[in-house]
């Protein structure tokens, strides 16, 4: 797992306090660095712009996807993109690496955006708050052109004609 450099973590905040000073973001989940992340938010001041919600059950993923106005997916390594589609499933827009599998299902401006860096990122994600509205019915069929059902016709097309 490739994590971003230590040094590039939250470069964006001048950006997000100068275009959205109430801003909020909502880390969900935990890992190895979460206590890292935490004690950098306390270094850099930034604990009322940041809420660390650790693990999320299930039952309330959908509320957390429908209160965010955007939803963003660090990870350069995320092989099935599943957090992604649930949040697009709930009109919420996207924002992922660029050069991540989640990147396919990514149409730009329309449901979501790529970046690469870090402060590409942030602006990216200022986009989405602005146009969420507007994205919110693309992003919602663009998950239910990912639905188990027409993965797995798409999938058994590709078998018949290999067979």
């Amino acid at each position: 797992i490739r994590r971003p450099p230590r040094s590039t973590l939250f470069p964006y905040t001048t950006l997000f306090r100068s275009e959205i000073p109430d801003a909020v973001f909502v880390i969900a989940g935990k890992g190895p660095a979460l206590e890292h992340y935490k004690n950098l938010v306390k270094e850099r001041h930034l604990e009322e712009s940041f809420v660390f919600s650790g693990f999320v059950p299930d039952e309330l993923l959908r509320a957390y996807y429908n209160c965010a106005d955007a939803f963003v997916l660090p990870s350069l390594f995320e092989t099935q993109g599943l957090s992604a589609l649930e949040a697009l499933s709930c009109g919420t827009p996207i924002c992922v690496p660029a050069k991540s599998a989640t990147s396919e299902f990514v149409f730009r401006g329309e449901n979501g955006y790529c970046f690469s860096e870090a402060d590409e990122c942030a602006e990216k994600i200022i986009q989405i708050i602005r146009r969420k509205g507007k994205m919110a019915e693309y992003s919602r069929k663009t998950a239910l052109s990912c639905s188990i059902e027409k993965s797995t016709s798409r999938i058994m097309e590709i078998y018949k004609k290999i067979i």
